[in-house]
């Protein structure tokens, strides 16, 4: 007969001391980095030109005017932040398609001699409101940084619009220039500036008259060189238009030859 084996139970001494409980609290840190985006610079010059039949005494000086201008803004974007597209647009009795629309400047090649027939009418409105409706299409146009460069040059007076009137324009003008981003120059042969400007909402400053001549014409070219330099100057600077395009000219300086 087996004995049974009592077995003896643990007094406080023999107890094995429970491990006090670890908890452990892990904590991820999330880190949010935010990168400012700086305002690009980009600017549309846009040259709407009169092709009418009175211009054809000033054929070449007004083909030259044009390639002067692209010449003239590459000059001043080239080593810039501004990235910089031209558009030409011509008019007489109509408004065709651009010779070209929003064309990188560096990829722009001259208007050659067959590339300007003066002939029939002055669609003026129609040619300025067509290439102001175009620009607003443009995804970043009111974009910081964004400027618009309107360059019209006439050597008459609108006798053939179809769509637009002088007081539409005048809106559509006045509209675009409350932005702070578009400025419209007016270069016109023998008109009064004051009219011109009042008429079509246009500062004084941003207009300029000249002889409708080949020397006048070259003249009022010569001018405007002065004057890109001294807008893109202040493009570089943050500015997005002035009002002062032709003060450093003046009004009546390209009729000086």
């Amino acid at each position: 007969m087996s004995k049974r084996v009592k077995r003896a139970r643990p007094g406080i001494r023999g107890r094995v001391p429970l491990k006090p409980r670890t908890t452990t609290t892990t904590t991820t840190t999330t880190t949010t980095t935010t990168t400012r985006r700086e305002s690009r610079k980009k600017n549309y010059t846009v040259f709407v030109l009169d092709e009418s039949s009175s211009m054809g005494g000033i054929r070449e000086q007004a083909r030259t005017a044009v390639n002067e201008q692209i010449s003239d803004v590459r000059e001043n974007v080239e080593g810039s932040d501004i990235e910089s597209v031209v558009s030409l647009v011509k008019f007489n009795s109509k408004v065709p398609a651009p010779v070209f629309w929003n064309k990188a400047l560096f990829d722009v090649a001259d208007v050659g001699y067959n590339d300007y027939r003066p002939s029939g009418l002055t669609a003026l409105n129609d040619a300025i409101g067509y290439s102001i409706d175009r620009l607003l299409k443009e995804p970043d146009i009111n974009d910081d940084g964004t400027s618009v460069l309107f360059v019209i040059v006439s050597d008459g007076h609108e006798n053939n619009s179809r769509r637009e009137t002088q007081q539409s324009i005048a809106a559509k003008i006045r509209e675009c220039t409350a932005t702070d981003k578009w400025t419209f120059t007016y270069s016109g042969a023998n008109q009064d500036m004051r009219i011109v400007s009042r008429n079509y909402a246009i500062p004084v400053g941003n207009t300029q008259r000249f002889t409708a001549s080949a020397a006048g014409m070259a003249s009022a070219t010569r001018g405007r060189k002065s004057s890109n330099k001294a807008l893109f100057d202040s493009y570089k600077l943050g500015e997005t238009k002035t009002s002062q395009y032709y003060s450093g000219v003046g009004t009546e300086d390209a009729d000086k030859t």
